[in-house]
């Protein structure tokens, strides 16, 4: 299934801008005149022309709170839901369009067999969202006759023909093949879908309620209190695990702060280490080098004594011979 909101555009035919907190939706002025002129009047809403709608009025970006102040009450939260209207393209299976009639009670698209009998179908023509694996095979088999018979009237010259190919084609026509269609519909036949849709175990349907949950002011004018109940939970429990989240990163960047302190209080020790290493290092070099000159100088001190000793002694010796020579 495909389906989006249709962007409204102005007489102009400029796309009319949405904005957050604006409702994207029209209110259709007719019904609204009918059925409570004092929401015009609550809501204060404003008034645009449409080059789809003519005058439609547009919720502004306050009035959250006057909604759902008026929702308060079945009566005005009913009025709401049938006068307030959405366009949507949508894209489904003839199965869920079948289902959506039943709910809502009216025809909401028609088959034209004409149309779908202008190519060949292929697999991309159908929706196999919600068909079984082992189904498959069965459907593919029923392209395949279907085709047969579009072939026939494709080649068909009598028109008597063409029109019981085009019957048969309808008929064998599986019920998986994706039909599109514009909807307009107002917030009671959604409201119908969607408490219709919550409880299906499809995929197209699922894709639906996506849909209807993401129009604007769905909790306060389309969920029923049960839903509106467990919406606030949800978002209790949503804002209490989005603030433990938070909670949690801040731990891990104060963590982290710790951290890179830590290391950088280690970088700093590590360099004064360093430095003082060698500052040792050149202290024990200039002891060192203190030591030899010392050494050095009292070695070449003892060797100058040494020397004048022996010239003394040789000297003294000397004169004693020449004494005894006498």
């Amino acid at each position: 299934m495909m389906i989006k909101k249709v962007p409204l555009v102005d007489k102009d035919g400029n796309q009319i801008e949405e904005k957050k907190g604006v409702a994207n939706f029209f209110v259709n002025q007719f019904s609204l005149k009918l059925a409570h002129e004092k929401f015009l009047k609550a809501t204060g809403m404003k008034i645009t022309d449409s080059a789809m709608l003519g005058p439609i009025y547009f919720l502004g970006e306050q009035d959250g709170i006057k909604i759902r102040t008026l929702a308060d009450d079945d009566e005005n939260k009913l009025n709401m839901q049938k006068s307030i209207y959405t366009y949507a393209d949508v894209e489904a299976s003839i199965s869920w369009w079948k289902e959506a009639e039943r709910v809502l009670g009216t025809k909401l698209t028609e088959v034209d067999a004409e149309k779908v009998a202008q190519n060949l179908l292929t697999v991309d023509d159908f929706i196999f969202d919600d068909i079984p694996e082992k189904e498959s095979e069965k459907l593919i088999s029923a392209i395949e006759t279907v085709n047969k018979y579009i072939i026939g009237y494709q080649e068909s010259k009598d028109e008597e023909k063409k029109k019981t190919y085009l019957a048969v084609i309808k008929v064998l026509l599986p019920e998986q093949y994706a039909k599109q269609e514009r909807l307009n519909l107002n917030y009671r036949q959604i409201a119908e879908l969607a408490k219709y849709g919550k409880n299906k175990d499809s995929v197209e349907w699922n894709q639906f309620m996506e849909f209807a949950r993401g129009l604007d002011h769905f909790n306060e004018i389309i969920a029923t209190k049960e839903e509106q109940q467990k919406t606030k939970t949800e978002l209790k429990q949503e804002a209490e695990a989005e603030a433990l989240i938070k909670k949690i990163e801040e731990r891990k960047q104060k963590a982290q702060i710790r951290k890179e302190k830590r290391d950088e209080l280690r970088y700093k020790i590590a360099v004064w280490e360093v430095k003082a290493l060698l500052k040792l290092a050149f202290a024990a070099d200039s002891v060192k080098t203190a030591v030899k000159k010392g050494a050095k100088k009292i070695y070449d001190g003892s060797k100058a004594v040494a020397t004048k000793v022996k010239e003394a002694f040789a000297s003294k010796k000397t004169q004693s011979k020449d004494e005894m020579s006498m």
